[in-house]
């Protein structure tokens, strides 16, 4: 993430005031035009009452064209950090609906308890570890390789994402159900699983030059292999699943440890500049395979789109912290990963389907990324005061926010 060049600290000033001398101006001229209303009137079902540092509270807006479907006469939205605040939340019996939550089997059997019902539906989004392949043993497809025939993804699953995941199939760029619909199941068989296997994984990284002495691997150039493996502060799934992968890694030989961000956003920002050699990233993010493989060749990996063009850059500090190459062969042909991935924009389903095959083969055989679960959107409600949730089986609402269920008159107060 790139930052403009500050200027100096006089000018900087200067420029400053004259904002402020604007911003009073506009101020005034939209006073006088009766620009700037003292209460929210929102078009929406509901308009802010009161902004608190914990909440937001929401009242029915009157004035919504379906005012008449919306159950509700308020809402109060709570603010949360992570994970443990929602379930606290649900222990304590506190809310009527929850968000999606990464949640352990031990916790759900607790809220569960305080009468909350769980809904589940498609979620267009993968948990997966990313690599940055400027950095040694990364750079090699054979380590990259290695270590998703090393994971046992399934014991991850487990643990991090028990309620909500399912272990992730074969690295295609796409979750379960993209990949089902996008390819044959000829092209599906043809792509590498990684099923765990540690036999294969030592070969592959014998054959990038590694070797294995007293238990432990060491790199081309000597020094022993160690691993960081960099998660965030309130992803409690990531948190709970990095253990186990570092334990499985220090088992094999790779001494792991995890490491945590502080939060999300500055995690975010370490990554783009390239402080980290192996982290969490969110993949296969959207139901459209353009968007999909975006997330692995696309502005991270150095690639702009414009249209159906695309440039490249590995400049650093540019954004590109994946470093994957630029040129792939696959089935016998030379193909430009971020190329394709531009030209799916405006192609219909039948002149994408060969190029989302091709990407497919990409993603597996280079394996920019180890996806280890597919999220399910998991949600949670409880009918002590309300009723007429949403329930499973309605995918197309449960995929929407529950302000679009209450606009078409779903929550009602219970009788």
């Amino acid at each position: 993430m790139g930052h403009h060049p500050r200027e100096p600290a006089g000018r900087s000033g200067q420029g400053e005031e004259r904002k402020g001398r604007g911003r009073q101006t506009d101020r005034d001229r939209q006073a006088g035009l009766g620009l700037r209303p003292q209460k929210d009137i929102s078009a929406g079902p509901f308009v802010v009452r009161k902004l608190n540092p914990g909440s937001v509270i929401l009242d029915k807006n009157k004035n919504f064209y379906a005012a008449e479907k919306v159950g509700p006469s308020q809402v109060v939205v709570r603010h949360y950090s992570g994970n443990e605040q929602i379930w606290g939340f649900m222990k304590n019996g506190e809310l009527d609906a929850a968000p999606f939550t990464a949640i352990p089997e031990n916790v759900l059997k607790q809220i569960e308890s305080k009468g909350y019902q769980r809904t589940e539906s498609v979620s267009y989004v993968q948990a997966s570890l990313a690599f940055n392949q400027s950095r040694a043993p990364y750079d090699k497809k054979e380590v990259r390789q290695g270590l998703a025939y090393l994971l046992d993804r399934s014991a991850a699953t487990k643990v991090g994402q028990p309620v909500g995941g399912e272990t992730a199939a074969a690295p295609t760029g796409m979750v379960g159900q993209m990949t089902q619909a996008w390819l044959t199941k000829d092209q599906s068989s043809a792509l590498e699983p990684y099923a765990h296997d540690t036999a294969k994984a030592e070969a592959l990284f014998r054959k990038a030059g590694l070797t294995k002495k007293g238990g432990k691997w060491y790199l081309a150039n000597g020094k022993q292999w160690k691993m960081t493996l960099q998660t965030v502060n309130g992803f409690s799934d990531w948190i709970s699943a990095s253990t186990v992968i570092a334990n499985q890694l220090s088992s094999a030989g790779i001494d792991t440890k995890p490491q945590l961000s502080a939060d999300f956003g500055k995690y975010q920002e370490d990554m783009a500049a390239e402080k980290f050699d192996v982290g969490w990233w969110l993949t296969a993010v959207g139901s459209t395979a353009r968007g999909d493989f975006q997330r692995l060749y696309g502005e991270s990996d150095g690639f702009t789109a414009n249209g159906d063009k695309v440039s490249h850059t590995d400049k650093k500090g540019a954004g590109n912290w994946m470093h994957g190459p630029v040129n792939v062969t696959v089935s016998g042909k030379r193909v430009n990963p971020g190329a394709l991935t531009a030209q799916l924009a405006g192609l219909d389903n039948e002149s994408a389907k060969p190029i989302i095959n091709q990407l497919a083969q990409v993603t597996a055989q280079e394996v920019p990324v180890i996806p280890i679960w597919d999220y399910t959107n998991v949600k949670f409600y409880n009918e002590k005061n309300f009723t007429n949730f949403p329930k499973n089986g309605q995918d197309d609402l449960l995929g929407n926010f529950p302000g679009m269920w209450m606009a078409q008159g779903y929550i009602q107060p219970k009788k």
